[in-house]
């Protein structure tokens, strides 16, 4: 090859590359805008509940879980659960480790009477965040509705260990289920910490029911002269004045509360 040819080749690869490079560009360019747009649509069609504005940003991105997730979202909000099926299916699909999508599945497959493929979700959605509430919660709720007792309050007290703020429902729940038998309560319940058997105590006293395992709670040794004290007000308050006696007689200093006692012996 001669020098002329040398050049015209090199001439060749110099308009060449920039046209490449362009190209590159632009493709770059459209990629992004197209993510960009999508997310845009994505939020938009959450905010308007438009299914049109959903399937738009699945278009311009085709594999976006966020997508998918808001446009099963919308579907659900709908009640067309077979389409909120469709939608987190593929959004787990494309996000197989995000337990919310996992559960949003179980909600929808549940929604849809297909119970089986809820458990299985709802089990999938536990195993990748074992210390989170709402798989189980969800879990829970399902069972209970389904007339599958017992099983259920295993799930939603474990909810209420691992989300303290779930108690007060957990409780109404199983008030509701139980209803003046305040035993089986407690035991559909199950509160295992300190605190939670306290929430329990509270809440069987403000509804005048009364176990030995409560009574014991308050007449023992777990709570300290402060928590027995508000006890014992509160007893007062709910016309139990022999349990509120009995706590009163175990507190270390029961003149601490002696004020709240003379209210109950002298109003």
């Amino acid at each position: 090859m001669n020098s002329s040819d040398n050049s015209a080749s090199r001439g060749g690869r110099r308009f060449i590359a920039p046209i490449v490079y362009f190209c590159v560009l632009m493709i770059v360019a459209y990629c992004a805008a197209s993510v960009g747009l999508s997310h845009f649509l994505t939020v938009m069609a959450l905010e308007r509940d438009s299914d049109d504005l959903a399937i738009k940003a699945i278009a311009y991105e085709p594999n976006s879980p966020e997508a998918y997730k808001n446009r099963g979202i919308i579907a659900h909000r709908a009640g067309n659960f077979s389409a909120a099926v469709v939608a987190f299916q593929r959004a787990v699909e494309l996000r197989e480790t995000d337990f919310l999508m996992w559960t949003r599945l179980g909600s929808a497959l549940e929604g849809d009477g297909k119970i089986d493929a809820a458990r299985a979700a709802y089990n999938k959605a536990m195993t990748l965040a074992p210390n989170y509430a709402l798989p189980n919660k969800s879990m829970g709720t399902m069972l209970l509705d389904i007339g599958e007792r017992d099983q259920a309050f295993g799930y939603l007290s474990k909810a209420a260990e691992q989300d303290s703020s779930f108690y007060e429902e957990l409780l109404q729940l199983a008030r509701q289920q139980y209803p003046g038998d305040p035993g089986a309560i407690e035991r559909a319940v199950n509160a295992r910490s300190l605190n939670a058997r306290k929430a329990t105590a509270r809440y069987l006293i403000k509804y005048n029911l009364m176990t030995d395992s409560v009574k014991a709670l308050l007449t023992g040794n777990e709570l300290n002269d402060t928590e027995k004290s508000e006890f014992v007000r509160y007893l007062i308050y709910k016309k139990n004045p022999v349990i509120a006696h009995e706590t009163w007689m175990t507190m270390s200093v029961p003149r601490s509360a002696i004020h709240a006692y003379n209210d109950l012996v002298f109003d």
